[in-house]
């Protein structure tokens, strides 16, 4: 990806298969590395910062989802609490 807000842009279904292609291709290279010299050396560490900036952008949804949610429900509280008290 060219940036790392790259990943805000992305569906969560394109973000869970994009996780799943680089956590097979780190497991590849891994493997593949395993008896012989890896062509480049600091391909595992990228890979695993591409694993780690898709899983903060998980878990950033995942926190944004929850405090829409909890919003949702103190307004929902406070409209009931109003609705009570005008009738």
């Amino acid at each position: 990806m060219e940036t790392k807000n790259a990943y805000q842009k992305i569906s969560n279904g394109e973000l869970a298969k994009l996780l799943a292609d680089k956590r097979e291709a780190l497991r590849a290279l891994r493997f593949s590395a395993a008896g012989s010299r890896p062509k480049d050396s600091s391909e595992p560490a990228k890979l695993r910062k591409e694993i780690a900036r898709i899983m903060t952008e998980f878990s950033a949804r995942a926190i944004t989802d929850k405090q829409h949610r909890v919003s949702e429900t103190i307004l929902d509280a406070a409209d009931e609490a109003h609705i009570h008290t005008t009738t």
